[in-house]
């Protein structure tokens, strides 16, 4: 008996659980970027949740690589926090890079 076809139902299972770990991961980074950023301008807790959901994590579909940093980049000119550009591409690298770590790369049976 071929049991080929059960290997593709597999695959597409992986993959479809790959892309939303993934999702989940860019969610999570977007908002790790979006409450750091409202640190940085002053916001107070409850309202740092809410605005990197709206400002960060709600846009997570329409931002491209680099938008990210120029959203950081125009949110800490207009409070007037100094920063470095370059430090943005390396913070928001940085917490993309965490979030993926915990969201998909696979955990220890310990």
């Amino acid at each position: 008996m071929n049991n080929s076809h059960l290997y593709g139902s597999v695959n597409e299972y992986w993959f479809a659980h790959n892309e939303e770990r993934r999702f989940l991961a860019n969610v999570a980074g977007s908002k790790d970027l979006g409450l750091w950023v409202a640190e940085q301008i002053g916001l107070p807790a409850e309202t740092a949740h809410d605005y990197a959901a709206n400002e960060y994590v709600g846009k997570v579909f329409l931002l491209r690589e680099e938008e990210p940093v120029s959203r950081m980049a125009r949110d800490l000119a207009a409070k007037g926090v100094a920063f470095v550009e370059e430090e943005l591409h390396a913070l928001m690298a940085a917490v993309m890079t965490a979030a993926h770590r915990r969201h998909c790369e696979p955990r220890s049976a310990a």
